[in-house]
């Protein structure tokens, strides 16, 4: 049984800043970490890490960061043989600038992740695969969105659930842009930003009820330190509190936190059970700078869902 995580996947470079920006102003960093990153290369790490088989399917440069970014999945036990390259762009690259609360300003160039050209869709990337995970900024321009919608396709075809995570971008463009991949989509991601760029002049159990209407049958909502709302399309609706912790950095949050829920629905786990996951691993990720160096551990994933267990 494994997992398939579809979309991005970059360098991060991440600039801590102790001061408010002004313009036409030269100031010191007082800190910089580069670290791999991408919201779907994310999730398959943190999948990873809590004992799933999972593959990655992307694009990288023909270039050192590539490399780097193919040889750092292997070694977290990611199976990279879908992750293809390119000579039409540099490897994605990210500037993250982290403000004193912990909150951040991403400047993305994603580079060679847009050049997943459908060809490189196959039946193959689904063998023995019960999950397709599917990150928002796939669909943001072609070809990687047509791959998108094939991969899609495919994995309904094969019997594969799929999961949508939505980003501001997306969202921006209104719900009629993901109308299709809602319709193919049973577990939907977004926080508490896109869901009040989708809603509109609407409130949220109406953007809910449209989105279940489409098909999905599970919407999470992401909101942050207040935790996370479960619906379903069975009328269910409960908000489930997160743990305190001192934020540094956002970046990955989100992206742990999928991995948590999915880990838990796969498992047949309970929401409720779920979302404790998801939480915890939400909430551990903001406690360092980064995104996949703030991932809890393999260990400290052993030891959470040794506990677990235990509870049951």
């Amino acid at each position: 049984m494994s997992i398939v995580c579809l979309g991005d996947i970059n360098i991060d470079i991440l600039l801590q800043l102790d001061y408010p920006l002004l313009e036409n102003r030269d100031r010191i960093i007082k800190r910089l970490k580069i670290s791999p990153g991408g919201s779907a290369a994310n999730t398959a790490v943190a999948l990873s890490r809590l004992g799933l088989t999972v593959k990655f399917v992307g694009t990288v440069g023909k270039d050192v960061f590539g490399n780097y970014l193919r040889r750092d999945l292997e070694e977290e036990n990611v199976c990279c043989k879908f992750l293809g390259e390119t000579e039409k762009a540099h490897t994605g690259l990210i500037i993250v600038l982290v403000k004193e609360d912990g909150r951040r300003v991403m400047f993305s160039y994603r580079g060679a992740n847009i050049y997943l050209t459908p060809e490189r869709i196959t039946p193959e990337i689904f063998s023995n695969a019960i999950l397709l995970h599917v990150s928002g900024y796939c669909l943001l321009s072609n070809p990687q969105r047509a791959s998108t919608i094939k991969c899609m396709e495919i994995a309904r075809e094969r019997g594969c659930i799929c999961s949508f995570d939505y980003c501001n971008e997306v969202a921006e463009k209104g719900l009629s842009y993901t109308s299709h991949i809602l319709r193919m989509t049973k577990i939907v991601f977004l926080n508490e930003e896109e869901a009040n760029m989708l809603a509109g002049s609407n409130r949220l159990r109406k953007l809910v009820e449209k989105m279940i209407s489409l098909g999905p049958e599970i919407i999470v909502l992401k909101r942050g330190d207040k935790g996370c709302t479960v619906f379903t399309s069975q009328g269910y609706e409960k908000t489930f509190p997160t743990i305190n912790v001192k934020v540094v950095d956002t970046t990955g949050a989100g992206d742990a936190f999928n991995a948590g829920f999915i880990y838990g629905y796969i498992r047949g786990w309970e929401i409720e059970r779920a979302a404790k996951l998801a939480n915890y691993l939400g909430s551990k990720t903001v406690t360092k700078i980064g995104a996949r160096a703030a991932l809890p551990s393999k260990e400290e994933c052993r030891r959470l869902l040794k506990k677990m267990q235990s509870m049951e």
